[in-house]
This record gives structure tokens, C-alpha cells and sequence, in this order.
């Protein structure tokens, strides 16, 4: 049955090339457009249809990549170190002999790494013109806003049952508000260089909805996103301020919201305003409700890391183990990328992976130097700034790469189209999201009437 599965994804990939090589910039607007789908079912003795659906999307970017010809392109550091990286997980795989892991579960996180490094690849080599990145933003917007209708934030409160119908198509609530601070600071880069209210009213709905959905890691993700978007577009006298502002609102919620209270400490009561506004330091730590996770976390690193901190016990083993009868904690993922990197590829590989996203930060601070605040690759610039510091949040404290659609591609396909669009003039790059189109679209699949004024 799983050969069956595997060769239905080709076909369909086989097919989907045919339409996509014609025009591979609208293949990055369906990427960017369905990040947030993903169909939740087991096939045969354990195939899962969400990684079949990773090697169809991974299947038809190298089948692009390879047929395609658009000319070549010339390799930046955060594509350098991609290939480095996945060499590191070869080496690390070899060196373990399969010894703690299996060939299934190795080929999956092969999948959840190469799949963010193909669609960088193809952003940068295929979008190259405003037109393009106009699309991908409108679409990719356009989505996350009608998913959220269905799966988290405000709507969550008034239509449940919708939530529950949906749940087997598109990510869980927690990924969802991950996902959902990545969409704010675009939202907010969109607002500074582009103007318009509607962006400013898609981040604030996308904030609150992180918020109400009561998932730390999103609402921290959230923090970190605001604050070094205030700290990139502003000066030190309004930035600190904001920041302190933006300190209060996150401690305020933790302290105020009955859920997140409930959910974050063992003894809530225990618990001030003084300590979690003035002096953190304070806290007890041992009452800080991490789901079982720091006790998970040492086990993890005693068990796989320390044996061979150097190159790990080889790609897989983590998950591996939680799948496992040995398993003795009520999970099946471990809730931190960077533990899962430590005990699967080792220092080497996580030191590796970790400079990609310090590459990227770095190739967008020069690319806004050169161009203007609204020009393409300056947005993009803009945007991966403020966004890879709240991934790399969500990856201390979250599966990331287990949501590679729904996450961790959206630093890299912006990283990608932002070298892509570095040559465009700014005379070839006019206002390229209209707000009002925007908003006429959202509008429109709502009501079906786009001639409503709000």
C-alpha cells in the first residue's frame, strides 16, 4: 500500500509539473497560498499523507530546477550553507550506520530539511519581477486570512464546530499561531513601506488571534517579531518605548488571562505582578508548567547527544525513540529543534543550520542598504529580518520543522525571492499590492459583494 501511495505522488508531481514548468513564479504563489494545508491521515502500516505531500511539493521543485531553462544563478551564503548542511546530515547518517534510527524515519527529516532549502532555490532563481511577488503576497495573505476563519484566533470563539471540521485538512491551533506571528510581521513590514491600514488591521488581527489562542510559543514568537520590526523601522525614541510597551502587553497577558495563567504555572497563585514584570529572576522555576518538556529535553540530550556530541546519533534517531515503545513521555515530537538537532546531527550540523538564518539576516541588512524601503527586494529584506528571529523562537520551543509549510519555508522563500528581485529597478517596481485590491479580495470571498465600504 505505501508503494502504491508513493507512486500516486509522482504521478500527481509528473502532472503538476506540466502546468507549473510554464510559469514556475504562480508554483511559489501556490506554495506561499497553501502553507497552511495539510492532510492529517495515516496510509498503510504508518505512511503519513503529510510527508507524501512533502515529497510531492519537493518533486516538482526539482523537477522545475532541473528542466527549467532560465539561465543559472549564482549561490548565496544561505544556499551554500543549506548544501553544507545537508552534507552534514549525510556524514552524520553514515557515520551512524542506522544504529539508533530507522530508513523511514531518516528519510523523513531529510524531507522537512531539504524541502525549505528546493523552495529558497526556486524563489531566487524564478521571481524576478514585481509582478510576481505582487501575487505571491496577495494570495499568501488572501489564504491565511480565510484559514483562520475556520482553525484559530478571533472566529475560533464563535464557530467550533467549523474548527473541528477543518481540523483533519490544516494544521493544529499551536502551529497555526506560530504561523500566525510570521504573517504579523509581514503584515506590519507591508503597513511601514507600503502604507495602508489594511496591513495594519491584517497584524493586529493576526496578533490577537495568537493571543487568544493561548499558545506561548506563538505569543512569544509574536514579541519578538514586533520588537525587532520597531527596532528596524524606528529610532531609539520611539523604539523604546514600544519595546517596553510590547514587554508589558506579553507579561500582562500571562498574568491576566485566566487560561494562560492556569496553563503556564503549577501554583498560579504563587505568582505577581512584580515578579513577572520587574523581576522575572525571581520565579521558582520548578513552577513553570513546560508540559513535561525540560525533563523530556534532558533525557534526550543524556540518552543521544553526549554519546557523540560531535555528529549525533544520526538524522532520525530522535524520532525514532518517540515512536518507540521505550517511550516514556506522552509525546511523539520533541518540542524543541534545537534538541532534535543536538542529538541527531550533533554540534556540527545544528552550528551549520543555525548560520543559514544568521546568512539570511545578514544578506537582507546589505540588500536594504542599497535599495529603497519599498522596493521588492528591501520588503523581502525587511520581512526575513523580522522574521527569522521569531523562528528561531518557535524552534527553541516548538516542532518547526515538523511544520516546514506552515513555518520554517516562509524565511527561506522570502530570503530566496529577496536575491531574485536584488537586480529589479525601482522604476520596474511600482506599488505592487494595491490594499485596496486587498482588501476588495477578502471582501469578496466573504460576501461575495466588493463594493462594500468598512
Amino acid at each position: 500500500m505505501n508503494f502504491i501511495a508513493i507512486g500516486l505522488v509522482f504521478v500527481l508531481a509528473v502532472a503538476a509539473f506540466i502546468q507549473a514548468n510554464k510559469k514556475p513564479a504562480l508554483f511559489i504563489t501556490f506554495l506561499l497560498a497553501a502553507g497552511t494545508f495539510r492532510p492529517e491521515f495515516t496510509i498503510g502500516s504508518g505512511l503519513n499523507l503529510s510527508s507524501l505531500w512533502l515529497l510531492y511539493l519537493i518533486t516538482v521543485c526539482l523537477l522545475i530546477l532541473i528542466t527549467r531553462k532560465s539561465g543559472g544563478i549564482s549561490w548565496k551564503m544561505p544556499e551554500r550553507l543549506s548544501l553544507a548542511f545537508l552534507l552534514c546530515c549525510l556524514i552524520s547518517l553514515v557515520w551512524s550506520g542506522f544504529g539508533t534510527t530507522t530508513p523511514e524515519q531518516a528519510m523523513r527529516l531529510f524531507l522537512k530539511l531539504i524541502y525549505p532549502f528546493i523552495v529558497m532555490l526556486l524563489a531566487h532563481k524564478f521571481v524576478s519581477s514585481s509582478q510576481s511577488f505582487s501575487t505571491a503576497l496577495k494570495w499568501m495573505l488572501l489564504s491565511s486570512f480565510i484559514v483562520s476563519l475556520f482553525i484559530g484566533g478571533l472566529p475560533y470563539y464563535f464557530l467550533p464546530r467549523f474548527c473541528y471540521f477543518f481540523s483533519q485538512a490544516t494544521w493544529a491551533y499551536a502551529a497555526f499561531s506560530d504561523h500566525s506571528a510570521i504573517i504579523t510581521t509581514l503584515a506590519l513590514v507591508l503597513w511601514k513601506t507600503k502604507g495602508g491600514k489594511w496591513y495594519l488591521r491584517l497584524a493586529f488581527y493576526f496578533c490577537i488571534s495568537t493571543i487568544l489562542l493561548g499558545n506561548r510559543t506563538g505569543i512569544l514568537a509574536t514579541g519578538v517579531g514586533i520588537s525587532v520590526f520597531v527596532l528596524l523601522y524606528y529610532r531609539r525614541t520611539l523604539s523604546v518605548p514600544a519595546l517596553a510597551g510590547i514587554y508589558l502587553l506579553i507579561m500582562s497577558a500571562l498574568f491576566l488571562i485566566p487560561e494562560m495563567r492556569n496553563h503556564m504555572f503549577f501554583n498560579p497563585h504563587e505568582v505577581n505582578v512584580h515578579q513577572l514584570i520587574v523581576d522575572p529572576t525571581s520565579m521558582n522555576i520548578s513552577n513553570i508548567n513546560s508540559s513535561g518538556r525540560f525533563d523530556m529535553w534532558g533525557y534526550l540530550m543524556d540518552r543521544f547527544f553526549y554519546e557523540s556530541p560531535l555528529l549525533g546519533a544520526g538524522p532520525g534517531t530522535i524520532q525514532t525513540f518517540l515512536y518507540s515503545p521505550f517511550n516514556r513521555f506522552n509525546v511523539t515530537h520533541p518540542h524543541s529543534v534545537y534538541v532534535r538537532l543536538l542529538c541527531d546531527v550533533g554540534l556540527v550540523g545544528t552550528v551549520c543550520y543555525v548560520m543559514i538564518f544568521v546568512s539570511c539576516i545578514t544578506g537582507a541588512l546589505c540588500l536594504r542598504r542599497r535599495h529603497p524601503a519599498d522596493h521588492p527586494a528591501s520588503v523581502c529584506a525587511g520581512f526575513v529580518i523580522c522574521a527569522v528571529p521569531a523562528m528561531l523562537v518557535i524552534m527553541g520551543f516548538d516542532s518547526a520543522l515538523n511544520c516546514a509549510t506552515a513555518i520554517a519555508q516562509y524565511p527561506f522563500i522570502f530570503s530566496g525571492m529577496m536575491y531574485g528581485m536584488a537586480g529589479l529597478s525601482h522604476k520596474a517596481a511600482p506599488e505592487y499590492l494595491p490594499v485596496n485590491s486587498l482588501s476588495r479580495e477578502v471582501l469578496k470571498g466573504i460576501t461575495g459583494n466588493s463594493r462594500t465600504v468598512f
